[in-house]
């Protein structure tokens, strides 16, 4: 596990998905990190050719949505799911996220990040019931 520091970028990862978040503050405590979602990356095909990766080489591919979250809900989630994003990730990402908060679709958003929460949570399950158990 790292170190996560507030306001550091970081990333939850589902399947073909990532969600890039800011951290907020660690409750240290319950081992968990308040975030704030910033943007959601999805792979919308089955394609192995752009897998997410690393290098954000994959960022002019037809198979991947970007969709901003600017106004969602901040989440409440266990360090232990957390990766650290890195700079090179999140510089060119940034500056994508302008464009897409312009085009993107709050409401429609926020329900790709539901959906994403839920079958995130539904694949650790056991992380959640040791955190209430």
């Amino acid at each position: 596990m790292f170190d996560i520091q507030p306001h550091q970028i970081i990333y939850l990862e589902h399947e073909h998905t990532r969600l890039y978040v800011e951290a907020i503050q660690m409750v240290k405590a319950r081992k968990l990190c308040w975030a704030r979602p910033l943007v959601l990356l999805s792979q919308t095909s089955d394609s192995s050719e752009t897998l997410i990766t690393p290098d954000f080489s994959y960022l002019g591919s037809d198979n991947l949505s970007l969709y901003a979250l600017n106004e969602s809900p901040d989440i409440l989630w266990p360090i232990e799911l957390f990766h650290p994003a890195l700079d090179t990730e999140v510089l060119p990402l940034l500056s994508l996220l302008g464009a897409a908060k312009q085009q993107g679709d709050n409401q429609l958003n926020r329900q790709r990040l539901r959906q994403f929460i839920q079958k995130l949570w539904a694949a650790n399950q056991k992380i959640f019931e040791e955190k209430t158990g």
